[in-house]
Parts: structure tokens; C-alpha cells; sequence
């Protein structure tokens, strides 16, 4: 209705959705070339659509041009910065230092004693890795606002993350490290690693200074300066007000700033990576790796192979790496992309089982709808994938896609081939986030019934339909959950997509197999790409964001909004509760102690959004209801006190 006001009343010259995303270009109607009938074509007329956009979310933008005719402007990401350490965790560093000139029991006791105390690994060893990882942790420093630039140390901290990751040079990191006498993969996880990022980031500032040490490759200095000049050049407003003026735009590519820096200027009007080139050929070396990881995880704990791996695929992250996760699964099946002629014409190619010396593992791929409208020809390509390894001779024992087809071909037909499941043709997503933002959930139950009536559609011969038996079935086979964390902005805890896909995949596999399966996330934001465990990757995301003074102070500078992302945060720990059982007792004990038992941060909760923070105290009181957090009853009479008291505030 109020779209229809806007064309027939007000009578607007044009509409600006100031950022990502709205609900018009998800309404029902046509995935391309809309019709009358279309519900963003009625919505949104004739009137000229402007929409100021995230930089790194090219997925979304595509549909907002697709369905709802918008020019997108992009913006830049948030200003980022390590997460660094703070109170304990700073102590227990300065322990672990103290330890390796000197080691004595007493200062490893103490060790111990500290990091049992804030549930971290007690090996020193392994307690140096998790720390150094949180340390240097790249966080964002509040939200993004128009126009602003990064400060030098905002940007030497951008800088490093960029510079990190091998590219035409090699990472700054294994430069250094050369540089001092060692290789890089031989000190990444001690002390000496960290002296590296500090010199790292004094080589930066160096460049920046207009000095360019002699050691470093020739050009790499222009490099680095290329970079920021393209930041600088950043014209966000002024390429709103171009719009509405009705001026040209200079197009520019969208994609994540840490993984392609080559995406800045912003302000400009974004497009995304042409898909038909996807997986290109970095992403498959990615892929494999990842599919290697995930294989030798499962083996080195269960002695065997895993008979299948049910991955979650979105259109959000194969945009911005160019394709992991399809690489991923095409390496599990063990096929590899032929090329020929150029890089659009992709053949599938056969790796026979002496060359892979292992099992193929069967996939159970979950899509969401944005990928359905992006990428109809990698969901062709996939299930070609499937039906040729199912289809050859092969031993089952090494041919887990094969195997499964076989025990399911009688009773599912041509369904026993179905891999790729996702919502129904009119949907983008599940009905599960309404139920947690709602706490309109009775029990779990009702999350899986939520997935499931969402999820059931099979993706297959070029037609869309649901068919519960055939998700169930497959559902039943799976031994690991998978889905690739690809950028800095989002940790899992940071996006309730995460949850949504990732946890509602692992608890509707745990119901129809009634036992859990492995969840690992793939994490490729760093130089190299590393699998983990759910628990470790929500942990460290909850230390190094929702529990940390450095994010929460960025998020505080923002009135209204700040709050309600550290609300968010919570909401989602609460979500991945029920769906995986990966938050620990002690998550939600530090998030009461330091969000809402905290006077003093409670007060500057309130003051910045009231509503929110009230919401937070009633997130963790659903908590323990729902058994997920286990506190005294002190504790808890106190909590309802305190939503009581900010209650009379409201009225």
C-alpha cells in the first residue's frame, strides 16, 4: 500500500532504499523479465529506483536490478580493525610469554587455571594458536557511514588484511618472514608470528609514509598506494546525487573488499562477477583443499570415509570467491571441470578412483533462493555431475553416490538422483527466522517441521519439486555438515542466515538420522583455508565480536542501530542453540555478566536503544526456559527485575 501511495499520491520522482535490503525485490512474481502481474513490478511502477548498497553483497543487488529495476550504489564496508585482546585474555598472553623464557610449574598452573576459566584449550601450545587467531581477528569497527574514509590505522589494518592473502605477490607475511629466516607455515602459530604482523603492519605504514623498503618485491609499493588512491576516490554521495539527476554512472564490480581490493572505489554502479565464469580457476583450487579437509577431519576422527556431506550453498558466497563450494563439491564427487575453447564452456571430466585413491563422497546440496535465480546453469551442472558418477560401474563401497542411488532407485524412481534441494519457486529462504525473532516456537520440533516445509524442494531435471521422501532419505546418509564462511564483515554468529541454513540443515539431519552429524565451517577470510568445528568458529566469533569492549564501543557510536546488532547477536546464539546444541553454558553466563549485569553497560545499552536492550535481558530468560542455559535463581529473579524496571521505563 504504501508503495502504491508513493505512486499515486505523493507522487515521488524517484525511491531511494538507503541500504541492503528491503522486502520489494523478494516479493512474489517472476525470477527475470517481470510481468504486470508481478508483485516488486506493480509495487514499484515507473518510478526511478535508487538503492545505496553494501559493496559486498552482489548476490542481493542482482536481484534488486533483476526484479525490481534498481540502480545500485554501492557503499563501502565498515571500518575494520583486529580484534586484539583484552582482561583476562591479555593476562593470560603475557602468561604464556612469561612461560616460554622461564618454564616453571608454577607460572603453567597458573596458565592452566586462567585458561580453564575462560574454557580455552589448557596446552600451551594450542592455547598460544586460539589466542593468536583472536588477536588478530579482523572486526567491524562500528557501521559504515557515507562518505566516511578509513584513518590511517583503520586502513593499515584493512591493508594487512589484504596484504596477507597471497596474490601476484606473495602474502607481506611470508615476505617478512623470509626476510627474518624462517618460513611462514613454520611460525604462524607462535609468538614469532605475531612479532611478524606487528612489523607488517610498520611495513604499511612505511608505504604509506612514502617509503618503500628495499626487501620488498619491485612495485609492490605501487601496489599497495593503488589500493588507497582507490579508496580515496570514493564518491558515495555524489554518485546518489548523479542518480537522482539522472546522470551516468561509472560501473564498477561488487565483491568482498578483503578478498578482491579491486572493488573500490564505491559510490559507483555495482554489478557482480560474470557467473558464467564460475568456478574459475582459483576457486577450484580452494575447493579441493577444502573437500581434502573435510575428507581427512572425518577420517583421522572415525577411522573411515564419509558416506556424505550435506553443504549449504548460497549465491551470497559464490559471487565473491568465484565458485569454492561448487568446486568443493564437484572435487568430493571426484569430477573436475574440463576446459576448452575459453573460460564459459565448461566440460565435466571423470577422475578415475586410482587417480583420486579414495572413495567418491556422495553430496546433499541446500540452496536459497537467490541462488535459484543467479546460478540455473551450476544447478545444471551439478546435477550432471551427480547422474554421471551414479551412473558409472563402479564398486559401491567406492562409489558412496552410487551406492545410495542404488538403495533408494526402487523405491524413489528418478528422485533417487535428487542431490540439490532448496524453498519453493516463490520463496528465498525458510519460515524458520520468523519463528525465532517471534519466540513463537513451542520446542525443536517445530523448527525442523519449519525447515523441512521450506526445504523439501528438489532441484532436479529442470523442474522444481517438493518431494519430502526423497529429502528425507538423503537427509538420513549425511555424516558431515558443511558451509564456507567466506568474508570478514559476518562471522556465523554475525547473520541469521547462518543459523537459518547451516543450524536448520544440522537439526533436521540429527531428527531424521536421530543422531548428530559433524558440523565444520569453512573458513577462507585468512591466508589459507581452514576447517573447524561449529562450537570452535561461534566461540571465537562471541570472544572476539559479542563479548568484546573494542566491537561493542565501535557498535555503541551508532544511537539506535548499535544496540540492535548486539541484540542481533544474541538472538542468534539463542538460534544455533536449539538448532546445533553448540553454545556452551558459559556463552551465555559472560553475554548476562557483560551485557545486562554490567550497570554501567547496561545504562549505555538503554540509552542507545531501550527496546533493544530490554529485548536482550528477555533472550536470555528464553534461554534458560528452554533449557539451553542452566544459571542461578538469583540470577534469573535478578534478570526479571531488571526487564521489569526498563518495562516501567518504556511506559
Amino acid at each position: 500500500a504504501y508503495y502504491l501511495f508513493l505512486q499515486k499520491e505523493f507522487r515521488a520522482d524517484a525511491i531511494i532504499h538507503f541500504g541492503m535490503h528491503g522486502t520489494l525485490e523478494f516479493t512474489k512474481g517472476k525470477e527475470v523479465a517481470l510481468s504486470s502481474e508481478c508483485f516488486p513490478d506493480i509495487l514499484i511502477g515507473d518510478i526511478p529506483h535508487i538503492y545505496y548498497y553494501w559493496i559486498g553483497n552482489t548476490s542481493e543487488s542482482t536481484i534488486a536490478k533483476r526484479r525490481s529495476y534498481a540502480i545500485c550504489i554501492s557503499h563501502a564496508s565498515p571500518p575494520m580493525k583486529t580484534s586484539g585482546l583484552y582482561e583476562k585474555y591479555i593476562i593470560l598472553e603475557d602468561l604464556l610469554n612469561q612461560y616460554e623464557e622461564n618454564k616453571d610449574e608454577k607460572t603453567l598452573e597458573m596458565i592452566k587455571d586462567t585458561a580453564k576459566e575462560l574454557h580455552l584449550p589448557l596446552e600451551p601450545q594450542e592455547l598460544r594458536r586460539e589466542l593468536y587467531k583472536m588477536k588478530r581477528r579482523l572486526i567491524p569497527y562500528g557501521l559504515h557511514v557515507m562518505d566516511r574514509k578509513p584513518s590511517k590505522e583503520e586502513l593499515i589494518d584493512y591493508l594487512l588484511g589484504v596484504l596477507r592473502i597471497d596474490r601476484e605477490y606473495p602474502s607481506i607475511l611470508k615476505l617478512l618472514a623470509k626476510k627474518e629466516g624462517f618460513e611462514w607455515e613454520e611460525v604462524k602459530d607462535t609468538k614469532m608470528a605475531d612479532e611478524i604482523e606487528t612489523k607488517a603492519k610498520e611495513t604499511i605504514r612505511e608505504i604509506l609514509n612514502g617509503k618503500e623498503p628495499e626487501w620488498l618485491p619491485k612495485e609492490y609499493g605501487a601496489l599497495v598506494r593503488s589500493i588507497v588512491d582507490n579508496i580515496q576516490k570514493s564518491k558515495e554521495s555524489e554518485g546518489l546525487l548523479r542518480a537522482l539527476e539522472g546522470k551516468y554512472i561509472f560501473p564498477a564490480r561488487g565483491g568482498d573488499p578483503i578478498r578482491d581490493p579491486e572493488v573500490y572505489p564505491s559510490g559507483r554502479a555495482m554489478y557482480a562477477f560474470d557467473p558464467r565464469l564460475i568456478p574459475t580457476v582459483a576457486a577450484e583450487a580452494r575447493g579441493r583443499k577444502a573437500a581434502d579437509l573435510l575428507i581427512d577431519s572425518y577420517l583421522k576422527k572415525y577411522g573411515r570415509y564419509p558416506e556424505s556431506v550435506g553443504i549449504v550453498l548460497w549465491g551470497f558466497e559464490t559471487m565473491k570467491t568465484g565458485g569454492d563450494t561448487i568446486a568443493t563439491i564437484l572435487s568430493l564427487l571426484g569430477v573436475r571441470i574440463k576446459h576448452k575453447k575459453n573460460p564459459w564452456f565448461k566440460e565435466l571430466e571423470i577422475i578415475p578412483l586410482e587417480e583420486l585413491g579414495r572413495p567418491r563422497i556422495d553430496v546433499m546440496i541446500t540452496i536459497c533462493g537467490i541462488f535459484r535465480d543467479t546460478f540455473r546453469t551450476h544447478i545444471d551442472l551439478i546435477n550432471r555431475a551427480i547422474e554421471m558418477v551414479a551412473k558409472l560401474n563402479e564398486p559401491p563401497e567406492r562409489n558412496f553416490i552410487r551406492k545410495h542411488y542404488l538403495q533408494s532407485e526402487k523405491e524413489l524412481k528418478d528422485f533417487a538422483l535428487a542431490r540439490i534441494f532448496g524453498p519453493s519457486p516463490t520463496e528465498y529462504a525458510t519460515s524458520m527466522r520468523t519463528l525465532v525473532e517471534s519466540s513463537s516456537w513451542k520446542d525443536e520440533k517445530d523448527l525442523v517441521k519449519s525447515y523441512d516445509d521450506s526445504m523439501s524442494y528438489a532441484y532436479f531435471k529442470g523442474r522444481i519439486e517438493r518431494n519430502e521422501q526423497a529429502f528425507s532419505k538423503i537427509l538420513k546418509t549425511i555424516d558431515i555438515i558443511t558451509q564456507e564462511r567466506d568474508n570478514t564483515e559476518y562471522e556465523v554468529t554475525d547473520l541469521d542466515h547462518y543459523y537459518e541454513f547451516l543450524g536448520g540443515l544440522s537439526r533436521t539431519v540429527q531428527d531424521k538420522r536421530g543422531k548428530k552429524a559433524e558440523v565444520l565451517v569453512i573458513d577462507s577470510t585468512e591466508e589459507d583455508v581452514v576447517i573447524e568445528d561449529l562450537k570452535i568458529a561461534i566461540e571465537r566469533a562471541t570472544r572476539t565480536r559479542t563479548l568484546n569492549p573494542r566491537w561493542i564501543e565501535g557498535m555503541l557510536k551508532h544511537d539506535f542501530h548499535g544496540a540492535k546488532k548486539i541484540k542481533d547477536r544474541v538472538e542468534y546464539l539463542l538460534a544455533f542453540a536449539a538448532t546445533t546444541g553448540k553454545i556452551e553454558n558459559w556463552i551465555f553466563d559472560e553475554v548476562a555478566d557483560r551485557l545486562i549485569f554490567d550497570e554501567e553497560m547496561r545504562k549505555r545499552l538503554q540509552s542507545n536503544n531501550l527496546n533493544a536492550t530490554m529485548r536482550i535481558a528477555e533472550l536470555l530468560v528464553e534461554a534458560e526456559r528452554r533449557g539451553y542455559w542452566k544459571t542461578e535463581e538469583k540470577k534469573l529473579k535478578r534478570l526479571r527485575d531488571i526487564i521489569l524496571n526498563m518495562e516501567g521505563i518504556v511506559e
